[in-house]
């Protein structure tokens, strides 16, 4: 106890920092948990497509959708998604929704908005389409 003290008062930056970082992550952990946005792996997300009709929504930038797309994904743009333009997607309300993006990191983000609008189950892809392209799962391309 005598060391732990010590090095506190050497060191009261560092203790600090890794103070903060620990309050923060308990907090991003308590948020996922407690969020209504669900991350789901690609065997999930295969399930939730082949037997309940999810609908993938694809939240990277045209040309990387173009590039290789979940077969029928909508591309929508995030900052649409944010302002609240969910026109063509609004039919989806409340059917399983399951929202890709490059790495699966800000697709959450995408997901709140989509909570916020009335949308009832969404999903978000683990590792997103990185992930699903390092398994060598299917994918659909413009030609």
């Amino acid at each position: 106890m005598q060391n732990i003290i010590q090095f506190v008062s050497s060191h009261p930056m560092l203790c600090s920092a890794w103070i903060i970082l620990f309050i923060t992550l308990l907090i991003n952990t308590l948020k996922g948990y407690l969020s209504k946005v669900k991350k789901i792996t690609r065997a999930e997300a295969t399930c939730l497509i082949n037997q309940e009709g999810a609908v993938i929504i694809d939240t990277r930038p045209y040309q990387d959708f173009c590039k290789g797309h979940l077969v029928n994904a909508l591309n929508v743009n995030p900052v649409d998604i944010r302002n609240g333009i969910l026109n063509n997607l609004a039919k989806y309300k409340y059917q399983p929704v399951i929202i890709v993006c490059t790495h699966g990191i800000h697709s959450r983000s995408s997901g709140e908005h989509l909570v916020k609008a009335g949308f009832q189950y969404i999903y978000t892809l683990q590792e997103g389409m990185n992930g699903w392209n390092n398994a060598n799962l299917p994918l659909a391309r413009f030609k």
